[in-house]
């Protein structure tokens, strides 16, 4: 049997274990699944089979699932449908299983501008730093019912909500209609990473861009070519998010 435990965005797909002559025990099969959007279709997880034959195998490897269930993660509200096919030790495939469906109603918070933050300083040995950042939008919860969380971290986790959850440092508890926070006695001595996350009152949840607090070097080697009446602004030159500077004469 298969089945789908819907929560927001987070899907966990479970289903039976396989069988196979030739594959004495069960522990020894994996898996595949596909997933589309529409009935028949992979476009979401494609399975490297041929799903609408018996299950000829594209790519002579393992599956990728090694368990008897999966978590996915999607974007957008809607119905989709899904199977599995059980791969013995051979890498021979199974033919699929019967065809699925569930059912997302409802997605995570909108991030504000594009979920970039900001902060009064990019130093991290500064006593104390202030992050700024827009209120996010939703399609369950109004603007000031949406909670925000900020962690810190000696790595960046980039967007994935459960590394930042398990393995950075919460600073604050979830709070209300709030878009500041001040951050007291850092006196950080290396680099680090500040992320905001934000939640709905579903429970889903979505997360800002890290911002990176990082050392700085002096580049004292750097000689700048000697000009006669000019001017020189800084400014995003690239849009790298770095500053450049533009000198003029």
């Amino acid at each position: 049997y298969l089945t789908s435990v819907v929560t927001g965005q987070t899907v966990q797909l479970s289903w039976s274990a396989g069988s196979d002559a030739e594959t004495l025990s069960k522990a020894g099969l994996n898996y595949n699944i596909q997933l589309g959007s529409s009935p028949g279709t992979c476009d979401i997880v494609s399975p490297m089979a041929l799903p609408l034959s018996s299950g000829y195998r594209q790519i002579p490897v393992t599956g990728y699932i090694q368990a008897l269930t999966t978590t996915v993660q999607l974007n957008e509200t809607g119905t989709y449908y899904w199977r599995v096919q059980t791969i013995d030790t051979s890498f021979s495939g199974s033919s699929f299983s019967n065809e699925y469906s569930f059912t997302i109603t409802d997605i995570a918070p909108t991030p504000g501008n594009n979920g970039m933050i900001s902060s009064s300083t990019l130093y991290p040995q500064a006593s104390e730093i202030t992050l700024d950042f827009s209120v996010s939008s939703d399609t369950i919860s109004l603007t000031n019912a949406l909670a925000y969380r900020i962690y810190s971290a000696s790595v960046s986790y980039g967007n994935h909500i459960n590394a930042w959850e398990k393995l950075s440092t919460p600073l604050t508890n979830w709070m209300i209609d709030t878009h500041t926070y001040l951050i007291s006695n850092q006196h950080a001595s290396t680099d680090y990473y500040y992320v905001v996350m934000v939640r709905d009152e579903s429970g889903n949840k979505a997360i800002y861009q890290p911002l990176h607090m990082t050392q700085f070097t002096e580049m004292d080697a750097i000689s700048l070519e000697g000009v006669y009446r000019s001017s020189v602004i800084w400014g995003d030159y690239d849009n790298d998010a770095d500053l450049d500077m533009l000198l003029t004469g």
